[in-house]
């Protein structure tokens, strides 16, 4: 019985390690992406109106942790399903 929980906590600790991995490095991604496409726009937004660019900030951290959260899980469901 000890042998399966060892097993199960290291497969979970393994999967944990490589979703962070994931979601860490499609965040960086992400994090480029905006600052290259959006930058002069959100920089504008900031200097016309501090009210509009704090939801504006809102909605796309909003926005970035659905999107990635999904494609992560997607990921790693893919992952799960090729080492079986």
């Amino acid at each position: 019985m000890r042998g399966l929980l060892n097993k199960l906590k290291t497969a979970s600790s393994g999967s944990f390690l490589a979703e962070l991995t994931l979601y860490a490095l499609f965040v960086l991604a992400y994090f480029f992406l905006v600052l290259n496409f959006l930058d002069a726009r959100l920089k504008q937004i900031f200097d016309d109106s501090k009210i509009h660019y704090a939801i504006l900030s809102m909605a796309l951290i909003a926005v970035q942790g659905v999107f990635l959260e999904m494609l992560t899980g997607a990921l790693v469901r893919l992952l799960r399903r090729k080492a079986r």
